[in-house]
């Protein structure tokens, strides 16, 4: 038999990820003998981290309460906290060479149900990423839990994986982490964007990194938007409150919630769809690298102008003196559009193009305005420069990759899924039919049958 004595030390208020804590040690009498176990017990009691030493349980519970906070910020908490997380680490046998595992689990007790997530390990370093997901697995188990009568209960708690992953994509994109070029990728590409593929979320674990990052971008896509929607952070909070348990279809589980909604295999595509456009939008903040920078300036800086017999003609710079021959009401209506993407650029485009866009909307003017200066001469002096920066991007781009690979850690052996992907998306968008003919496409795949 064991008897569990507890005092506090007086180390309360001791920060931890913006939460206090107070470190605990734990005495058990066992065969008479006190084994001191320390543990750190978060200030609101939400958290206690049990095993390790004291810079990593205060680690472990700093994230423990910030991943909390980050919920309780997507999603209303609703009725209070019920049940105590506890996270313990535990060693391996001596010559088990096992990965590092966290594995999430609760249990009924005479006092309701007790949470814990078990970590096995350490040695071999601490996966944050995995740790705030198995976090939030437990705080997912914790609301679905609340109300619920521990007598009989024997029902058995599963996430579905489109909302763990979308939820943690929701907190990036509130910090401002969240990997727009991913997201510009999959909108680009709309690569396995199904949402009905997202909501099924099977063999998930069995994929490559690349096609899992696809999929944990797009379910992130789908819960931003329902939590956009009129009431859709009360909507979600409920929907929290059985997920876990929910044994129908995912479908079903959203109308249930999302009463407001049209949900439909189209609508909910639609709304998919349209919150992926958004995030794949930069920012006021936000300025693209040289490298993108140059690839939308050459898609700007392209008139294309209906020439009758001939179809349609394209004027690229080296060709704009041409653009003289055209009468002036007509070249005025081509010039126009050109002009306006070059000033909306301008925002956004890397500081070092700002000269050459002002450059090349000098050149405008003067078409504009039927004067004939040396624009052949200008344009080829905008193309040096324009190669210029296209050399300096390659290679900041490929001393950041130097330096990313010489300060690597270990190797995850998920390039290779990487680069898959890559190939993929570039593959699916390789054929070049121009801005106004991948404005329709996406408008059809958004809007379509």
């Amino acid at each position: 038999m064991k008897i569990r004595l507890r005092f506090v030390l007086l180390l309360a208020g001791l920060s931890v990820g913006g939460a206090g804590a107070q470190e605990a040690v734990v005495e058990e009498l066992e065969a008479g003998r006190a084994v001191a176990k320390p543990m750190t017990e978060t200030v609101d009691r939400d958290f206690v981290v049990h095993g390790g030493d004291l810079k990593l349980r205060n680690a472990v519970a700093g994230l423990a309460v910030d991943t909390k906070k980050a919920l309780g910020l997507e999603v209303p908490e609703g009725e209070g906290w019920k049940h105590v997380i506890a996270i313990q680490f535990r060693e391996q046998p001596a010559g088990d060479r096992r990965p590092r595992s966290l594995i999430p689990s609760f249990h009924l007790v005479p006092e309701g149900f007790r949470l814990q997530l078990d970590v096995y390990n350490l040695d071999r370093g601490l996966d944050h990423e995995a740790l705030e997901r198995a976090v939030l697995e437990l705080l997912l188990y914790e609301r679905c839990l609340r109300g619920r009568d521990p007598q009989g209960f024997e029902e058995e708690l599963k996430l579905p994986w489109w909302l763990r992953e979308g939820l943690l994509e929701s907190f990036r994109w509130r910090k401002k982490e969240g990997d727009r070029e991913l997201y510009e990728a999959l909108f680009k590409s709309q690569a396995g964007a199904s949402v009905e593929r997202i909501l099924d979320g099977q063999q998930v674990e069995e994929m490559g990194a690349g096609e899992r990052a696809i999929y944990r971008a797009s379910a992130g896509t789908l819960v931003m938007a329902l939590l956009r929607q009129e009431g859709g952070r009360e909507g979600m909070a409920s929907l929290l409150g059985e997920a876990a348990v929910f044994k129908g279809e995912q479908e079903a589980l959203l109308k249930q919630h999302f009463p407001g909604m049209n949900i439909g295999a189209k609508s909910l595509q639609k709304w998919w769809a349209l919150q992926l456009a958004d995030l794949s939008k930069l920012s006021v903040t936000e300025t693209m690298d040289a490298l993108a920078s140059e690839e939308a300036l050459e898609k700007a800086l392209v008139i294309r102008f209906e020439g009758g017999e001939r179809g349609v003609l394209e004027f690229r710079p080296e060709l704009y003196r041409d653009l003289l021959a055209i009468p002036a009401e007509q070249r005025l209506l081509l010039l126009k559009p050109v002009s306006d993407r070059l000033n909306l650029m301008a925002f956004t485009t890397f500081p070092g193009y700002r000269p050459i866009l002002f450059g090349y909307l000098t050149i405008l003017s003067d078409l504009a305005e039927e004067k004939d200066a040396e624009i052949d001469s200008r344009v080829a002096s905008l193309a040096e420069r324009r190669a210029e920066m296209v050399e300096l991007g390659k290679r900041v781009r490929d001393l950041l990759e130097w330096y990313r690979i010489n300060t690597a850690e270990g190797l995850s052996g998920e390039f290779g899924d990487y680069l898959e992907l890559k190939q993929q998306l570039e593959a699916e968008r390789s054929e070049n039919r121009g801005p106004v003919a991948d404005y329709l496409r996406q408008v059809q795949k958004i809007y379509g049958e």
